[in-house]
This record gives structure tokens, sequence and C-alpha cells, in this order.
């Protein structure tokens, strides 16, 4: 069994406790990837990697998502976990692929998930193509 890393969700009130469970290295399309232990799901500015649990163990190394924030990882999970809903789920590479792949476990939301951050990066790397007012305005 792979040596879990030693990132951890530290807000014990939060659903994204427990989530942060993948092994310290992941390979992906033949790459070897090392999570960055200095951060956790608090970190800003950040770039993740989310794994399918139901499909790894169907066939392991095999689905992955990556996804970058300004917020913290907790942050862009609780704004994943608010589109595993029938009328948003489009709205999430996560739910849909729940949906698509999971129908049956759509309202487990992100339990079937781990997360883990590869790097922490400067906030001007990450682009930002509108600004949460505009999101808001826009309805996404």
């Amino acid at each position: 069994m792979p040596l879990l890393n030693d990132q951890k969700c530290k807000a014990s009130r939060y659903q994204t406790k427990g989530t942060m469970d993948i092994p310290k290295k992941i390979c992906v399309n033949g790459n070897d990837i090392k999570l960055d232990n200095r951060y956790d799901c608090s970190t800003e500015c950040v770039i993740y990697v989310a794994v399918c649990k139901l499909c790894n163990q169907k066939q392991p190394k095999t689905n992955f998502y990556f996804g970058q924030t300004l917020n913290s990882l907790m942050s862009r999970c609780n704004g994943h976990r608010e589109k595993f809903k029938d009328t948003k789920f489009e709205q999430s590479a996560l739910s849909c692929h729940n949906k698509e792949e999971h129908e049956e476990n759509l309202g487990e939301k992100l339990t079937n998930f781990s997360f883990g951050v590869v790097k922490h990066v400067s906030p001007g790397i990450v682009p930002r193509l509108y600004s949460r007012t505009d999101q808001e305005s826009l309805k996404i």
C-alpha cells in the first residue's frame, strides 16, 4: 500500500476533512507527481488533484482531475460540492464525472474523491477569467 501524504484538512467542521488521502506520489500518464506536504486544504492559490476513488478501485491510476484555484482548496471543494445537483452538475467536472460514471452515488457528493495539493502558485499565475461578481451575474 502506498504511503499517504502528510497533507491534512485541519478544519474539522468542514466536509473536506478526511478527503486528503492521496499517496505522496501519484503516477499520471507515466509521470510521477509528488504532492507538496507543506500545504493543506486551507492553502490558497494552488494547483490540486482530485482522484475518483470508485474508478481507482476498478482501474488504478486512470482517473485524475487537475484544477487550480485562487481560493483555498477547502473553498474550491465547497464550490464543487454545490454542483452535485441535477440542475447544476454540468458546472463542475467532478459532478459531471460522478453523474456520467456513478450516477447512483451522485448524492455522495465529494466523498467519492480524494484531494491533494500539487503545488502552491503565485496569484498572478492562476488565470482569472472573470471576477466573483461577474460569476454571480452570469449565474455560473
